[in-house]
């Protein structure tokens, strides 16, 4: 599989790019599962918090309010998915 560049990984969500959203699932989906599933979570909660935050990086991207600051997508992309994660358990 091909690697992709944060910025072509940016760029693709941007353009609802199936093979850049097909990337960033395989490449990152693993750390949010296991840290949801660690953290009293199940297979749903894991998928409807890696898709939520995909919708927020989209969303922050096309409002021109995304800030990186020396954190690669990876980094971001799990913050803001633990930052979810941790709000529906409050919820709980």
């Amino acid at each position: 599989m091909k690697s992709y560049t944060d910025d072509q990984i940016l760029k693709g969500i941007l353009r609802h790019d199936n093979v850049v959203l097909a990337y960033i699932y395989k490449q990152y989906f693993y750390k949010v599962n296991a840290f949801v599933k660690k953290n009293n979570g199940d297979e749903d909660d894991v998928n409807d918090i890696f898709q939520e935050a995909i919708i927020i990086i989209y969303r922050k991207l096309k409002e021109n309010d995304l800030l990186f600051e020396n954190r690669s997508f990876e980094v971001y992309l799990f913050s803001v998915c633990r930052f979810l994660w941790l709000k529906e358990l409050e919820k709980r």
